[in-house]
């Protein structure tokens, strides 16, 4: 089994961030394994609505983990000067050794200026 679980400076897993236009903050996904007897390893892709794909950089990050463990990887988020207020979410979608899995959706609020 492969879970993806998200923690943020303020402690593990916010259902929202709130971002201004311009800014970044950092969102850190733990990708962990059960049951696998050789280390985990593939991509982990940044995934949001179509026209939201620049929030998430990089857009897609390799996961390493030993056997049995989990492994971290991090996402930026930075919404773009002149992204227009409002709320916006991104979530992680690991596949690692044929399986596919999904974590949270964690919203992104763009505060207005």
């Amino acid at each position: 089994m492969v879970r993806v679980l998200a923690t943020t400076p303020a402690g593990e897993f916010e259902d929202a961030l709130a971002v201004g236009a311009g800014g970044r903050a950092a969102v850190r996904f733990r990708i962990g394994s059960t049951g696998f007897r050789s280390p985990l390893t593939g991509p982990a892709h940044a995934v949001s609505p179509c026209g939201t794909w620049q929030l998430a950089r990089p857009a897609v990050r390799p996961v390493r983990g030993p056997p049995d463990r989990s492994a971290e990887v991090e996402f930026r988020l930075a919404p773009p000067p002149g992204t227009a207020p409002g709320s916006y979410w991104t979530a992680v979608k690991a596949t690692c050794r044929g399986r596919i899995a999904y974590g949270p959706a964690i919203a992104v609020r763009v505060p207005g200026g």
